[in-house]
Parts: structure tokens; sequence; C-alpha cells
């Protein structure tokens, strides 16, 4: 190890890529966070600002306010700098409005993990692809340049073993990754402290982080040692290392990503609320007097209070039509969108099962569930909001059916108290998840395998 290291404080290029790199991730850590504290700010004022337009709401018709609508925001999670995920494809803002669900994950282009090939630019993404290209470039001639000078056969005469001379060279590039991801976790703890956000969550979730993707560069350096070793000259290692960076960075997940898109196929957007529509209008349209479904309603309304007809009955009859046509349109909409989610869940099996090939795919799926920016964070934040938005919508519509008159429905108003007393959302994110078992067997096949092939320099003699 003492010659490695002094061998590489000689050339001093090592050392200077390190630098260079590291300083980079910092830099990306860093304007990372000042963006993620941009948009904490800009979310606190528009969600602020929505909450005090919903309030300043004069007297009104109730179903006036039900379509005046009110924004919501998705609060950043604290590691999202660190591992974005699906948050810049899916967004953090939701419009809440009666007969409408403004889900974000339908746009199956932008939420499908499949389609997350590369993932966006970010101290996680250049980890997992960056730094093992720059591992390669520093020792992909850790062997075969020994062997090529004849070293190798003068070290083994006197008397050291691969297995030593693996251990050193290993040390020597562990050192470097241990060097950037310290300095990347240093960084990001300040930022978490200098914002207030340095709890024992986030340092927990920033420690697993590091040590998952320690451990996945782990694997790439005994890989690069292990195919220096068994390669005849430099200019063959390189060529297999950049070969094999090629296939398990950037194929391996791109294919993966087709294959779940093609085995697991989601609608657009455009397409998904056709089909909703097309649902809710052979249900039943409340605008029709003559339609089967709300015409049994009617008689079953009429029966229930006991009266023969619908200016008899004590409630306003167009406030219970719009409790019925909501719960309607919401069961449908989650009806259908439940066949996307498990669309959804389908791609996330798959890409399970990649990751078993390609490292990058469990390592990226773990920090960012760590990190609360996978698909199941936002869908947690979306079902908040449609429970939230469907029972609002519902106490409106109570509203219209209790203290709003049939006669002259659209020209009466009620006290805007009504809905400054009504709670405000308030997310409370879910704890923090276990990442799925299928992603981390496929991390764990990885480790494995290194250590398979750390274990074979024990064997290995320095024979030509």
């Amino acid at each position: 190890m003492r010659r490695e290291w002094t061998r590489h404080r000689r050339n001093k290029l090592p050392l200077a890529l390190v630098a260079l790199v590291g300083m980079m991730l910092i830099a990306t850590v860093v304007v990372h966070g000042i963006q993620h504290r941009a948009l904490a700010e800009a979310q606190a004022h528009w969600q602020q600002t929505s909450d005090e337009l919903w309030a300043s709401q004069p007297d009104r018709h109730p179903h006036r306010v039900a379509h005046y609508g009110h924004v919501v925001v998705r609060p950043q999670p604290a590691l999202s700098f660190m591992a974005p995920g699906v948050t810049a494809h899916v967004g953090n803002y939701l419009f809440l409005e009666a007969h409408r669900q403004n889900s974000s994950s339908i746009r199956a282009a932008a939420v499908a993990p499949a389609t997350l090939k590369l993932g966006f630019p970010s101290p996680v993404g250049l980890l997992l692809t960056f730094w093992p290209l720059l591992l390669i470039v520093l020792g992909y001639s850790a062997f075969s340049h020994e062997w090529e000078s004849g070293r190798l056969f003068w070290l083994a005469s006197m008397g050291v073993s691969a297995w030593r001379l693996a251990l050193g060279k290993a040390a020597v590039f562990a050192g470097y990754t241990l060097a950037v991801l310290a300095a990347v976790g240093l960084t990001g703890a300040f930022w978490l402290g200098f914002h207030g956000q340095l709890d024992g969550a986030a340092l927990t979730g920033l420690a697993a982080q590091l040590t998952v993707l320690g451990g996945y560069n782990g694997g790439w350096i005994v890989l690069i040692l292990f195919v220096s070793f068994h390669s005849r000259d430099s200019n063959q290692s390189l060529y297999r290392l950049l070969a094999l960076w090629l296939l398990l960075v950037v194929l391996v997940p791109r294919l993966a990503g087709e294959v779940a898109r093609f085995q697991y196929p989601t609608p657009d957007r455009a397409t998904f609320e056709t089909a909703l529509a097309e649902a809710v209008h052979a249900v039943g349209d409340a605008h029709n007097p003559n339609d089967p479904y709300f015409s049994d309603f009617r008689a079953q309304t009429l029966a229930r209070y006991g009266v023969d007809s619908i200016d008899a009955l004590p409630v306003n009859w167009n406030g219970l039509v719009m409790v019925e046509g909501e719960r309607i349109t919401s069961e449908l909409f989650q009806e259908h969108f439940g066949r996307i989610t498990a669309q959804f869940e389908g791609q996330d099996r798959c890409l399970g099962w990649f990751s078993w090939v390609s490292p990058v795919l469990a390592v990226r799926q773990i920090c960012q569930t760590v990190a609360g920016t996978d698909r199941g964070g936002s869908a947690h934040f979306e079902a908040a909001a449609e429970a939230f938005r469907f029972a609002l919508i519902q106490k409106l519509n109570h509203l219209h059916g209790h203290e709003i008159k049939r006669e002259n429905d659209r020209g009466q108003k009620v006290s805007a108290r009504h809905w400054r007393d009504m709670a405000l959302f308030d997310y409370q994110p879910p704890p923090p998840q276990t990442p799925d078992a299928r992603f981390l067997a496929g991390g764990l096949v990885w480790l494995v395998l290194a250590a398979l092939m750390l274990a074979g320099f024990r064997r290995k003699e320095v024979l030509r």
C-alpha cells in the first residue's frame, strides 16, 4: 500500500484528478443545496399565498368555491438535494378542485421509473456514473502495466503475493473514494444544518446513502483490479473496463427501462382522462333528467326522505346530486388510477430484476427511497392530497345541499366563514421506507461478486 501511495503521489496526476472531481462533486452538492433552499422558500411563499387567497374569498355560492380550487404543495424532502429522484419530473404542486383529480402521476413518460435512465444530474447520479469512470482511468493499468514492465515477477520473487498487491492497490483507490464521500457527506451535513434540517433522520439517511455508494464504488475498484490482472496489456484492460462501464452504467439501465415500459405500458394524461370521462358518462349524466342512474338515485332519495317530489325535499336536490357526482367521479378515478399504479409497480418489479445485472439500478433506487424522492414518496403525497380534496369538496357540496335553496340556486350565497373555518392541507410525510427487496438483493449480488473476485486473488500466482 505504501508503495502504491508513493507512486500515485509522485505522479501527481491521480491526485489532481481526484481533487478536481471532488471539487466538482462538492460544487454539485452546493448548487443543489441552493436550489433546494430556493425551492423550499418559494413553496412556503406560494402555499401561504394560496391559503390566504382561499380564506379571503367573499360570500359566494359553495359550488363556485369548489371550482375556485386550492393549491397544495409537497414540502421538499431534506435529502432531495442528494437524489432528486422523480421530483424533478412530477413536480411539487397540485391544484385541487371539484370533479377533477389533477394527479401529476398521470404522465407515463415523466413519472414511470422506467424512463429515468441515468438519473437527474445530482451528487448521487455523479457518484453512480462518473466516479467509476474516473476509477477506471486511474486503475486500468494497476496490474497490466506491472505485467508489461516485469515488476510483478520481481515482486513475486521477493515473496509478495497477488493478494497483498491487490489489497494495497485497492486500499489506495478506496482511500480516494472515501475522501470524496467524506467531502460530499460533510458538505451535505453542513447544508442540512445551515437550513435547520439536520435531525437524526436526515443524518441517518445521508449516512445510509454514502454507505451504499461506498459499497457500490468498492465493487468497481475490485472489478477494475480483477480485469487489469487478467489483461495481457494496458490497452486491453482499458477497452474491457470501458465496455463494462458502458454495459452496466448505460446500456443495461436503458434496456431495463425500455423492457419495463414495453411489458407494463401506461397511458398518457389525455388518454387517461378520456377513458375516465367515458366511464363517468357510462354511469350516469346528472344533467339529464331521464338518465337511468340518476332517476334511480332520485327515487331512492325521495323514498328516504318520505316525499314525492324533489321540490318537497328538506334539502337542495342539486347539492345532493353534487355529492353523488363527486363520489362517482372519485371512485372511478381511484379505479382507473389503480390500474396505472399497478403498471408502475410492475415496472418497479422489472427494474428490480434487472438490478441483479446492473448495480446502478439498485443503488439509485435505494438512494431515492432513503431520500423519499422515489415514486412511492410522490404517490403518498398525491394520495393525501386527493383525500383532502375529496373531503373538502364534499363539505362544500354539503353546504350546497343544506344552506342553498333550490329556487334561484345560482343566485344565492353563503357566508365566507364556512371556508375560513375549514382546515387547510397539512401534509405529513411518511416515515423512512425500506427499499424494495429486489433492489436490495441486486445490490447484494454486486457486493458478493466483488467479494468473490477479491477472494480470487488469494489463489492467484504471478505467472505468465
